[in-house]
């Protein structure tokens, strides 16, 4: 079970729908944009303006 937890293809966890696979690579993808420290932060507000998107819609 841990080996299956990293994906030997994102791309295809993802078109696969494996959860585990998935949170395990926003996790890296996240622990990866936080390592970039001031380099990051477009990254970091590009999700931010992505979250507030998906906030108004599910307002709508």
């Amino acid at each position: 079970m841990i080996t299956n937890i990293v994906p030997s293809n994102p791309i295809q966890a993802f078109a696969n729908g494996d959860m585990l696979q998935i949170i395990f690579m926003a996790i890296l993808t996240g622990l990866a944009i936080q390592a970039l420290d001031k380099k990051g932060g477009p990254a970091v507000n590009a999700f931010k303006v992505a979250n507030d998107i998906m906030m108004k819609l599910i307002g709508w």
